[in-house]
């Protein structure tokens, strides 16, 4: 029998709309020890689209601004206030999901993170739209590692047979799609592709956009 399609989906900033939590959560941190809009300015640049481990992030800006709150404490308030900040994906977003539920894809999630990645997928409403997902720091294994994959796609019934990898991180979402062999689209964010040695089958500048072309895709197929 013929395994049902499979969308993987990266989380922050292909899912969710990461870069907006932050600036939100930096702008509550810098009212809340007042600071001025130039941390703010500095949170943002500093965190370098979730690349700086939280500990050093947070450790940076403790030593920066002369906080008084230990490391530990401001790493335990950073797990629980940035989900709080997280939005819901946009209406385009919800209804091309939708359209791929209707014509019998699963779905799921592969994100490499914290635990708390798991409050920002409830603070988003997305755990009904979700077949299964993958944390890295929960499950011990993280993308582009072909194992992360291989998971997810148990936790939503199925195979990577007929699965697609949507992410806008190269180095994890992309690469992770080529080692396991899989189409992938990678959502631009403005920038361009800069990878010599791969490239995704397909680019687009949001998650809407992606689940189009993965339609116009299959439905090339039938």
């Amino acid at each position: 029998m013929t395994p049902p399609p499979l969308l993987l989906c990266d989380l922050d900033d292909t899912l969710i709309d990461r870069r907006g939590a932050l600036r939100r959560w930096a702008e509550a941190f810098a009212a809340e020890h007042g600071l001025d809009g130039r941390a703010v300015d500095w949170l943002l640049a500093f965190d370098r689209d979730g690349g700086v481990d939280r500990r050093t992030y947070l450790d940076a800006a403790r030593e920066r601004f002369g906080l008084r709150p230990s490391v530990d404490a401001l790493v335990d308030a950073f797990a629980e206030r940035l989900p709080l900040e997280v939005r819901p994906p946009p209406p385009e977003c919800l209804a091309a999901i939708g359209r791929l539920r209707v014509a019998g894809w699963r779905i799921g999630v592969v994100t490499n993170g914290p635990p708390f990645q798991a409050a920002k997928l409830r603070r988003a409403g997305l755990v009904e739209l979700l077949d299964g997902w993958c944390i890295s720091d929960v499950d011990g294994v993280r993308k582009p590692d072909r194992a992360i994959f291989e998971l997810a796609a148990r936790r939503c019934r199925t195979t990577l047979e007929r699965a697609w990898m949507v992410g806008d991180n190269g180095a994890t979402d992309i690469a992770g799609a080529v080692v396991c062999g899989l189409p992938s689209v990678w959502i631009r964010l403005g920038r361009r592709w800069s990878r010599p040695d791969y490239r995704p089958t397909s680019e687009a500048e949001s998650l809407a956009g992606a689940i189009e072309l993965i339609e116009a895709a299959a439905a090339a197929k039938r």
